[in-house]
């Protein structure tokens, strides 16, 4: 209930979209289309804010400490994929779910995450 309604929604978009792509999708990685944005939860994330940080982000966006306004959108732009594994961590969301959300928008080399990656670039 702390992710943005418009997460929320995109979540389950991307959830949708994957399934097209990958109906075989293992468990794990349908969950983790689920949670993907969850480090974004919790901070407020205006409409204007959202389409800031979306035109420009700078490459140096320290993760902590955690700021508000347009620095602490540019960090969850940045570092939402780590936010939310280690939130998926703490609550004992498994530790494969974890790395797919951790690396969805930086593969290296994972299938999962390469694949929800995808599902999460129609979006």
């Amino acid at each position: 209930r702390r992710m943005d309604p418009r997460d929320r929604a995109h979540a389950c978009a991307v959830l949708r979209k994957l399934l097209l792509l990958h109906p075989d999708a293992a468990p794990e990685l349908r969950r983790a289309a689920l949670l993907h944005d969850v480090g974004k939860a919790g901070r407020s994330y205006r409409a204007l804010t959202r389409i800031l940080a979306g035109l420009y982000t700078p490459r140096a966006v320290p993760a902590a400490p955690r700021l508000r306004g347009l620095r602490g959108a540019w960090q969850l732009k940045k570092h939402h994929p780590a936010y939310g594994a280690d939130l998926i961590v703490a609550a004992g969301g498994g530790a494969r779910v974890a790395e797919i959300v951790r690396r969805h928008h930086a593969p290296a080399g994972d299938a999962d995450a390469e694949r929800l990656g995808a599902a999460d670039a129609y979006f």
